[in-house]
């Protein structure tokens, strides 16, 4: 992997793949997979709470899941986790 590809790669997973990584990276690739689609299947989801205007907080914004995707690096790849808030009734 090249410099550029190594830290595009990294700023994307979190953390500097090591030689093993990068080697199953490649070899995603050479099987017809594009280099985001190899990056997204070792991607931890992010993770939001979702309040009652349906916007959950994402590096210090309040967005929706529709802003999430747009600036989302992977795309339509990507991966998110949201807890939503919901009423319990006392009728039982």
């Amino acid at each position: 992997m090249t410099r550029k590809e190594l830290k595009t790669v990294e700023s994307i997973l979190g953390y500097r793949p090591n030689e093993a990584m990068q080697v199953l990276l490649l070899e995603q690739v050479k099987a017809g997979k594009s280099m985001l689609e190899a990056i997204s299947y070792y991607t931890m989801p992010d993770f939001g709470i979702v309040g009652d205007d349906g916007r959950f907080e994402f590096h210090g914004q309040r967005i929706t899941i529709d802003e999430w995707r747009k600036i989302n690096p992977l795309a339509e790849l990507g991966k998110i986790a949201l807890v939503k808030k919901r009423e319990i009734s006392n009728n039982e």
